[in-house]
């Protein structure tokens, strides 16, 4: 019978689903510094490189990382140091849904060996059975791994200028830090309109009958910002008078000031041949209040701090 034969179809096939979710990795860094100088002078120089192909397809990361450190005395008195930092990480994944499927660690558990990832025709297999509901939306890993991105970039910097003034036979010192930091993260998801993320989406968003939302998929944007300049001076002052007392005084501030943004945007019935959008055309006023469905969001904070400290002391040799 029909049936029968079914059956016997299925006994034949037996995926497996490690083999063909997981890849050999492959990982390469390089590392060149140069360093030097004399006796009023001293530098040090280096640059970085990493590279990583997950075992997992569309998975990577790269990284890049400069630093640079001088050091230059000019006399007994004065001193000063710069030190610069610079990072710069790309990963590159797919874009994960509700239920974590598109996992391959939780896939490979979950998947039926008798289902397979095509068709005869090099078409994809869908999977109905791996979701937690009887949503009967089509899934497939394959699917997910083409049609959906993930991609975040991450960019710090941070400087720090020193300087040093000794006097007075070196019983008072000077000393002051300049400090810049920044810290940039851009995340760019997108999920096209053949894809289990878009499905669940636009499943979702079903009122009358049908999906208000426009033909398309979604991309989304979150944009961090977090930077800061601190300043931070410091006076030292030690000295022992006939030979039996001992006197320090220290006095110090710090003075610091930051920034922090964030900005998420959002754009439906994307097209990633043409990068354009359309506009959503909500139902009700309750519908558009539901952040999955948020275009525009902007948070902006500033802060600024002072400090102050003082300590004195007094020793009978």
């Amino acid at each position: 019978s029909q049936v029968q034969q079914e059956i016997n179809n299925l006994r034949a096939i037996n995926t497996d689903w490690n083999d063909i979710l997981f890849r050999d990795t492959f990982d390469q860094e390089y590392n060149v510094s140069v360093s030097g100088g004399s006796e009023n002078m001293q530098y040090y120089n280096s640059f970085s490189y990493s590279s990583q192909n997950g075992n997992v397809e569309k998975v990577s990361s790269d990284r890049f990382s400069l630093m640079s450190k001088t050091n230059y005395k000019f006399n007994n008195h004065v001193k000063t140091g710069l030190t610069i930092h610079l990072n710069r990480r790309t990963n590159s994944s797919y874009l994960s849904d509700t239920y974590g499927n598109a996992n391959p660690l939780s896939y490979s558990r979950k998947a039926n060996p008798y289902q397979q990832p095509y068709d005869a025709n090099g078409n994809y297999s869908y999977d109905y059975n791996v979701q937690d509901s009887d949503r009967g939306l089509k899934f497939n890993i394959f699917e997910e791994y083409e049609n959906t991105s993930n991609k975040t970039d991450i960019t710090s910097s941070n400087i720090i200028w020193d300087l040093e003034f000794r006097l007075l036979n070196d019983r008072l010192k000077l000393t002051s830090q300049l400090g810049i930091q920044s810290d940039k993260t851009s995340i760019k998801q997108i999920a096209e309109e053949e894809s289990f993320t878009m499905r669940e989406l636009r499943q979702d968003s079903f009122k009358g009958g049908k999906s208000f939302l426009p033909d398309g998929g979604v991309i989304r944007n979150n944009e961090n910002d977090n930077s800061q300049v601190a300043w931070k001076g410091m006076a030292e002052y030690r000295d022992t008078y006939n030979g039996i007392h001992e006197l320090e005084v220290m006095g110090g501030s710090e003075i610091r000031k930051t920034w922090y943004t964030t900005l998420y945007s959002a754009g439906f019935g994307y097209n990633s041949s043409t990068e354009t959008t359309q506009p959503i055309v909500f139902p009700d006023a309750s519908s558009a209040q539901l952040s999955r469905y948020r275009q525009y969001q902007r948070i902006r904070q500033v802060n600024a701090y002072a400090s102050f400290f003082a300590t004195a002391s007094y020793s009978l040799l």
